[in-house]
């Protein structure tokens, strides 16, 4: 019978808690969530890789008509006269590049999406198989909220990096990138004047994003409360109904919900307004005003043609929407990493040991023998419990709220998922076996059935000889 110091704990000494990320140094927390984020999407790497690669190519020559309307109207401003040959070559020429666009931009996002199947089914299976091993102590230590979380909340973050944001990012990046070099290729006083509003926005943008990283965390930290007010509320509707205690419950409600609003509102309220201000800037109203006020003052100094501010006029105000996805594909990253950071950190939680060679026990008597048992490695929770439950018999555990009932019922043998719920001592005797002698097959979730069972529930094949 093991002691004090090698018993096995129903505990994550070394897990870290739902705050424990808080605690860390911003470059320690960083590190650890570029390696979760790196580690989950290792299996599609190099399809990721190509679909970038595709959805450049789709920014480059989304550029490509740009380019073909400056030479048609150039071409038609010739003294000499246009060449019709010419016109149609830069007009065929555009409709190639529009083509060209369209299936570089959806082969990117065929494969991203394709990628994300594979990330998101091999992700779900891993959180399904560590959850399905980790001890009852880490259900016990967070909430239903916190673990919805996780589970479906930041595997959608995650998603959403995968399948979109990586592509929406490459575009808004490489778009604007091509489009300066284009323009100071061909006139740089114009490059500079498309230049300034994308400047502005960004000096705008670095004002948003201070003391982002904390409301970040603080907004995590709320959003888990309430979830963990609604699962509370909705499973307990009918206990609520039944007692009357239907006002409580919803002033708890209200009261997390309301605090989430104030939140909200300190922190996106004077964002907003700078945000309203920065997107004001590269609206295509503010563009042409700008690019055509210059424009019209740099013909008229000898400093352009014509057709240079007309091909400065489209790429400005095509810079808008690429930029602006540029921040929110920055968003989408740092809300994506910071997913894969607790996944990982849920990936690594400590499991129960797996038996090398499983039994089966005998007969249906469960019983306890001096079983002891602790949430969290200190305060005993069940201490020296001695119990026979024999075939055939009711036992009623009778004892206030927070005596252990419920963790007593937990660590049964015959309620097989709760293995979770491990104690310190195994029932007796030994040769009947203990729960932890089960194989992983005979285990399952209270309220499933086994295959055998629904195999006897289907009915019988009919047809001849039957």
């Amino acid at each position: 019978m093991p002691d004090d110091a090698t018993a096995t704990q129903a505990v994550l000494p070394d897990a870290q808690s739902e705050s424990a990320p808080d605690t860390l140094e911003p470059e320690t927390r960083a590190a650890g969530s570029d390696k979760s984020l790196g580690s989950l999407l290792a299996p599609v790497r190099g399809r990721l890789i190509l679909a970038g690669a595709f959805q450049a190519l789709g920014a480059l020559t989304s550029l490509v008509p740009y380019v073909a309307i400056y030479r048609i109207v150039e071409e038609l401003l010739q003294p000499a006269g246009a060449s019709g040959n010419v016109v149609w070559a830069w007009a065929v020429i555009a409709v190639i590049g529009v083509l060209v666009r369209t299936a570089a931009t959806g082969a990117a996002y065929t494969i991203t999406h394709g990628a994300d199947g594979t990330v998101g089914q091999a992700l779900r299976q891993r959180l399904t198989d560590r959850l399905w091993r980790v001890p009852l102590g880490w259900f016990g230590e967070r909430s239903s909220g916190q673990v919805k979380r996780r589970l479906q909340d930041d595997v959608h973050d995650v998603h959403h990096l995968v399948a979109h944001a990586i592509n929406d990012l490459v575009g808004a990046i490489v778009a604007p990138l091509a489009g300066f070099v284009l323009l100071f290729v061909v006139n740089w006083r114009l490059g500079l004047v498309c230049l300034v509003p994308v400047l502005l926005y960004f000096v705008g943008l670095s004002v948003m994003m201070r003391g982002n990283t904390e409301n970040a965390a603080r907004w995590d930290e709320a959003l888990g409360r309430v979830n963990s007010r609604i699962v509370e509320f909705v499973q307990g509707i009918a206990v609520v109904k039944t007692f009357g205690r239907t006002r409580s419950t919803q002033e708890r409600y209200h009261a997390v919900g309301d605090e989430l609003a104030v939140f909200f509102e300190r922190w996106m309220g004077p964002l907003l307004r700078v945000n309203a201000l920065a997107s004001a800037v590269l609206a295509p109203p503010t563009v042409i005003a700008l690019v055509l006020a210059t424009g019209a003052w740099f013909v008229h100094s000898g400093w352009g043609a014509p057709a240079e501010v007309l091909l400065a006029l489209m790429i400005g105000v095509g810079l808008g929407a690429p930029v602006l996805n540029m921040g929110i594909g920055a968003q989408a990253m740092r809300t994506a990493t910071a997913a894969a950071a607790r996944l990982g950190d849920l990936l690594r939680t400590p499991v129960l040991p797996q038996v090398a060679h499983p039994r089966t026990p005998e007969g249906a008597v469960v019983e306890y023998d001096g079983v002891r048992f602790s949430y969290d490695g200190q305060t005993d929770v069940l201490s020296d419990i001695d119990l026979v439950l024999r075939p055939g018999t009711v036992t009623a555990l009778v004892g206030p709220s927070g005596s252990g009932k419920s963790t007593l019922a937990r660590a049964a043998p015959v309620l097989g998922r709760h293995r979770r719920c491990d104690p310190d001592r195994r029932s007796r005797p030994a040769a009947r076996g203990s729960r932890r002698d089960l194989p992983a097959s005979r285990i399952r979730v209270p309220g499933q059935r086994s295959a055998a069972h629904e195999r006897a529930r289907q009915p019988a094949p009919s047809g001849p000889g039957r």
